[in-house]
């Protein structure tokens, strides 16, 4: 007979190891939006690995592949939400950035208020056809941010791409003619000033105030993260019905 210790930590794991995958995924796709890859090239393979790792998270045949699946698509699901505020906020004025990033998180509680409403479609069927329709608009997004998402100008700044950062500011700009012209060139002679790598990890111990900076909002993060999921993966552990 199997113990309820083992019978505990199976029913908790593949709760446990989606998050497991989103901590490993943040420390090593962090970077990577700065650097080699781009913040648009990012998001768009973020979201692949996410939505066809859940898609096939359907066809599981045991707990232990269906919790494998769930740690890559975790993993897939690490810094989608930072790529997508950084290339939301890089489209609009100062004046419209608070509450443009603002938004961005409104897009997990919908998601989560829309459960009830495809498991409630999806009555009587398996939970496999569940991961199947919360599937398909993550694809369908893969496509649309394939297509419609422009690339980080300032990126493209920095990667000494300057025409193709000139061109997606020119796509998107209101102002138009010889005053759009200006501005640009005014931009790119500040790029050129201001051109640095991007930074490291190891650089916060070099400058105590951006360790501080970071450490607050780490600390307050996690006090609400424990908080949050702890309400939200509190049914997926057994109760105890020992005296």
């Amino acid at each position: 007979m199997e113990s309820p210790c083992a019978t505990s930590f199976i029913t908790a794991l593949p709760a446990s190891i989606f998050l497991i995958g989103n901590l490993i995924g943040g420390f090593i796709l962090a970077t990577l939006a700065d650097s080699c890859l781009g913040r648009k090239n990012l998001l768009h393979l973020l979201c692949l690995i996410m939505s066809f790792a859940s898609l096939i998270t359907a066809f599981s045949t045991n707990v232990w592949m269906y919790s494998s699946l769930r740690l890559v698509s975790g993993f897939g699901c690490a810094s989608i939400l930072t790529c997508s505020l950084v290339l939301l906020t890089e489209r609009v004025g100062k004046q419209w950035r608070v509450q443009i990033g603002t938004t961005t998180l409104f897009s997990f509680p919908l998601g989560l208020l829309g459960l009830p409403a495809i498991a409630f479609l999806s009555r009587g069927s398996s939970w496999r056809i569940i991961y199947i329709w919360t599937s398909i608009p993550s694809i369908l997004y893969c496509i649309i941010a394939y297509f419609f998402v422009y690339e980080s100008s300032r990126w493209l700044f920095k990667q000494g791409r300057d025409k193709e950062a000139i061109a997606v500011l020119k796509s998107i700009s209101s102002i138009k003619g010889r005053s759009l012209d200006s501005y640009l060139a005014s931009i790119h002679h500040r790029q050129g000033i201001l051109k640095v790598n991007p930074g490291k990890l190891m650089d916060l111990s070099k400058r105590r105030w951006a360790l501080q900076w970071i450490l607050v909002p780490v600390v307050l993060g996690y006090g609400i993260g424990v908080a949050f999921f702890g309400m939200l993966f509190r049914d997926c552990f057994p109760q105890d019905n020992t005296p």
